[in-house]
């Protein structure tokens, strides 16, 4: 029981029934060697040395996510776990498709598997463009994605993760909210709801953070806007829930 645990139930008492707070860990895998490492170093070993590189620090990092994820599973009450893996630049894969076969997806069903049998759903969480990468965290076990739209296509989320039983997250793109206008954002905003209709387990949400930057005039736009499908509600200028 670790003490972040602690954390967690704190988080989800202070939410209390006007939210839902989700656990996440950033370095599933992939992240470990950039978070670790250092983009130059682990691309290096990584292609260099493939296998020794897997077998001294990929696998003992895949045990450590394991032994992580099982905790957050046990230590928080929400259904949802969130895993992220940065797999992707902008413009698709960083190493060969064939790399990721060999060292990444073979050990996601085993770092997720004791959540899986408590009953969790995974959403698996990423930037980048994860179009490649999208049937085969199927095959792994995920039970839904949080990308960063639009590096990654919301028709193509909506094709691996759009029917019963899968999740899809998200679809409103960060840039627009800070850069567009009310206008587009209302389109946006609508159009997304419109193409997502026929998901049973898809959630509208920003890809980023709601950041500082952001014209208030947009927020409420944003907002607005989400009242106009359901996903606020309509007082959400003056309502209270404490």
């Amino acid at each position: 029981y670790p003490p972040w645990a602690d954390d967690i139930k704190a988080r989800e008492e202070a939410i209390g029934e006007i939210g839902q707070y989700y656990p996440m860990l950033y370095t599933t895998l992939f992240m470990w060697g950039v978070e670790v490492l250092g983009w130059e170093i682990f691309m290096l070993a990584a292609t260099l040395e493939p296998d020794r590189f897997h077998e001294h620090f990929i696998v003992p990092c895949a045990a450590k996510s394991k032994a992580i994820v099982t905790e957050m599973a046990h230590a928080s009450s929400a259904p949802l776990i969130f895993v992220h893996d940065d797999l992707a630049s902008a413009t698709g894969p960083v190493f060969r498709p064939s790399w990721y076969d060999d060292y990444i997806f073979p050990h996601y069903p085993e770092i997720w598997s004791e959540a899986k049998r408590l009953g969790k759903k995974i959403i698996f969480a990423a930037d980048g463009d994860m179009t490649a990468f999208l049937p085969k965290l199927v095959e792994a076990g995920a039970d839904g994605v949080f990308l960063e739209s639009p590096a990654t296509p919301v028709e193509t989320q909506i094709e691996h993760f759009g029917e019963r039983g899968r999740f899809f997250v998200g679809g409103i793109e960060t840039a627009k909210l800070t850069f567009g206008t009310p206008e587009e954002i209302r389109h946006m905003v609508l159009d997304l709801h419109k193409r997502a209709a026929g998901c049973p387990g898809f959630g509208i949400r920003c890809c980023g953070p709601l950041a500082g930057n952001m014209p208030l005039e947009n927020l409420e736009a944003y907002f607005d806007a989400r009242a106009e499908i359901g996903a606020t509600p309509e007082d959400w200028r003056t309502c209270s829930r404490v």
